[in-house]
């Protein structure tokens, strides 16, 4: 999602989702704490859609009680308001 955010409201391809979050961070649309979580997010899905590190349930259990999935809903309404605001 903060790829597509960042081709649309920038204008700009992004080959990493940790680039577009970082680029979101450079331009103001995330503070310390959301980038700092996304980044989290970031770094738990790539082992676990590409089955890398022989992930846990440990590892997942982890993520979820910390709730660090928890930031998404906001930030994809805040995202769902700017893009509706540009169409």
């Amino acid at each position: 999602m903060a790829r597509y955010f960042v081709g649309q409201k920038y204008n700009l391809s992004v080959s990493q989702s940790r680039e577009a979050v970082d680029e979101l961070k450079s331009r103001g649309d995330l503070d310390f704490q959301q980038h700092n979580e996304l980044l989290k997010l970031t770094a738990f899905r790539h082992p676990l859609v590409h089955d890398f590190l022989g992930k846990t349930d440990s590892r997942v259990q982890l993520m979820v009680s910390q709730k660090h999935y928890a930031i998404m809903e906001n930030l994809f309404v805040e995202w769902h308001k700017e893009l509706e605001q540009m169409a």
